[in-house]
């Protein structure tokens, strides 16, 4: 809420807080910006990250299976898979749990 001058604070604090984190399995922000549009009261605060290429899990989920054995070989996106992105987000987590920090998304 732009409007709120909390809020706007909080938000702040939240960016700089954020970019101040480094671990390899979480997307590094780059910086923070604002920028009022034409016709808008207040700027709108933007987050830039950092650009990470590949397919998304939910592209992965629906996913026709022949993509699939395409990108990650036989068998495609099987439970090993699974397994390792599990343990690279838990490792992430435990990341930001060590700091204080809490993952609401």
């Amino acid at each position: 809420n732009t409007g709120d001058a909390v809020a706007r604070r909080a938000a702040v604090e939240e960016r700089r807080s954020l970019s101040t984190l480094h671990h390899r399995d979480i997307v590094r922000i780059v910086t923070h910006v604002r920028h009022r549009a034409p016709g808008d009261a207040e700027p709108t605060g933007y987050i830039v990250m950092e650009y990470v290429g590949g397919r998304s899990l939910a592209w992965i989920r629906f996913a026709p299976e022949e993509e699939l054995t395409r990108l990650f070989g036989a068998g495609g996106f099987t439970f090993g898979h699974v397994i390792t992105y599990g343990c690279k987000i838990l490792g992430a987590l435990e990341y930001l749990h060590d700091r204080g920090l809490l993952y609401c998304d």
